[in-house]
């Protein structure tokens, strides 16, 4: 599990969580329009959407605030 930020040409944040290799991680924000991202972690990446209902939580997380 992998998840980062980029940002797009237009200077939209761009986030994504995905299970992935390093590769295909870059990938997919090239073929987002981010010409720019960051990998935030890799072995402490979890997700949690509100569709989903099995819930998968880990001990640590990033926090990111925008204003």
């Amino acid at each position: 599990m992998r998840n980062g930020i980029g940002i797009t040409k237009e200077g939209k944040l761009y986030f994504a969580c995905m299970e992935s290799s390093e590769r295909a991680f870059a990938k997919h924000f090239i073929e987002a329009g981010c010409p720019q991202a960051l990998q935030l972690d890799v072995d402490v990446s979890r997700v949690w959407h509100i569709n989903i209902k099995e819930k998968v939580y880990g001990r640590f997380g990033v926090m990111i605030g925008a204003k």
